[in-house]
């Protein structure tokens, strides 16, 4: 006689193949962007001072841009960090143009 078949030893979810576990991670990284890619967090550095320049200088719009079209991809967590940490600036500056914009139109029309 053989032993009997335990169920609940199997592992249902490798026999779905829509779940994750079936999922081939490799394809949610793009294999070339075709934009610049940070790899280290001196790059990333380098990048939030020009995006600094950018906001300095009014124009909120390309500091959008730059902060947006260079990935970290494949980088150091470092990297990561001052990637976000400069993306939340430029979002923090164009929430608080947003801001300051409305409070000005408001104090106008007041006068």
């Amino acid at each position: 006689m053989s032993a009997p078949l335990n169920y609940r030893l199997i592992n249902i979810d490798r026999l779905d193949p829509d779940h994750s576990s079936n999922f081939d991670l490799s394809t949610l990284v793009p294999a070339d962007t075709g934009a610049a890619s940070i790899s280290s967090s001196a790059e990333a550095q380098s990048l939030a001072g020009q995006i600094r320049q950018l906001l300095r200088g009014g124009d909120t719009e390309g500091a959008l841009r730059g902060a947006m079209e260079n990935v970290p991809y494949g980088g150091d967590d470092r990297a990561k960090v001052g990637k976000n940490h400069c993306l939340s600036e430029v979002t923090l500056d164009l929430y608080l143009v947003h801001q300051n914009t409305r409070l000005i139109y408001h104090l106008f029309s007041i006068a």
